[in-house]
């Protein structure tokens, strides 16, 4: 059975703001194509994920999101543009289409005049040199002897999405023992589904991973945003979080501070804004 663990110990009610995190088992994706996609949308495996654990903690001090796409500068001069005809083609099988571009790419090059003839010699000229050990590129023969360069066509480029990561501080300060016992269950919960898993002593299975979400009462926050399932990349807790040791009877630190680096397991997708909370900001 799962446990059920939250701090603080009050009574929560339809307008109380909180975070609900679960712990639940890594399930693979495998390499099926419905289990692929279906890990790409959700971030897990095909089989239901089995909860290890839920904890509830109250709403982090600083609630941030970010989202990320990665771009990149790319560059085509005219010969490479001339070439890349001819090498299409040559790979979609056509071979008619493919002799008749090379004479075509022969006759763009020769159309440059004087630039093509130029390139062509900057081009051959460096390789000849870079069989004595040089470096040395064709640009670089151009930029030497004529003062240019090839007009590389500079273009930001989509390289493909990213994946957020988010960190979450907690300050835990119980009021009285029973509250100190729960926080140290919280803890020690965290860190052991953060952990990997012996598994015969040959491998290790992947360790646990965190469904994050906000609540408010018994439903999703309505404003606040989703996440995916994550990894936990980092924990750290604090056990002096008033500045100096102090504790309980017991030995429970009177006040300690939680810090959590969490890292989704899958991008985000213009389709995954359908299944998110409607009247919230989404992803």
């Amino acid at each position: 059975m799962a446990k059920s663990l939250r701090y603080p110990l009050a009574t929560l009610t339809k307008e109380s703001d909180y975070l609900f995190m679960t712990i639940e088992k890594y399930k693979p994706a495998g390499f099926k194509g419905d289990q692929l996609r279906q890990r790409l949308s959700r971030g897990l495996g095909n089989s239901r994920a089995t909860t290890q654990a839920s904890i509830i903690l109250p709403i982090p001090t600083t609630i941030t999101d970010s989202n990320g796409i990665s771009w990149g500068s790319g560059t085509l001069n005219a010969f490479e543009r001339s070439a890349l005809g001819g090498a299409k083609d040559a790979f979609d099988g056509e071979a008619a289409a493919f002799l008749g571009t090379i004479k075509s790419t022969g006759d763009e090059l020769f159309n440059l005049g004087g630039q093509a003839g130029e390139g062509l010699k900057s081009n051959l000229a460096a390789k000849i040199v870079r069989g004595f050990g040089s470096n040395i590129t064709a640009s670089q023969v151009l930029a030497r002897s004529k003062g240019q360069v090839l007009n590389p066509n500079m273009e930001l480029l989509f390289n493909g999405p990213t994946l957020r990561q988010f960190q979450f501080e907690f300050q835990f300060v119980p009021r009285n023992q029973k509250e100190g016992q729960e926080v140290k269950k919280i803890i020690r919960e965290i860190k052991i589904g953060s952990t990997p898993k012996l598994d015969g002593g040959v491998f290790i299975r992947t360790p646990d991973i965190f469904q994050v979400t906000y609540k408010k009462g018994s439903g999703d926050h309505p404003f606040l945003n989703s996440f995916k399932p994550m990894a936990l990349t980092s924990m750290s807790v604090n056990y002096t979080g008033s500045g100096t040791y102090a504790t309980y009877e017991d030995g429970t630190p009177v006040a300690m501070n939680m810090s959590l680096t969490f890292q989704e397991l899958a991008p985000i997708y213009s389709d995954d804004y359908k299944t998110a909370a409607p009247n919230g900001v989404g992803y």
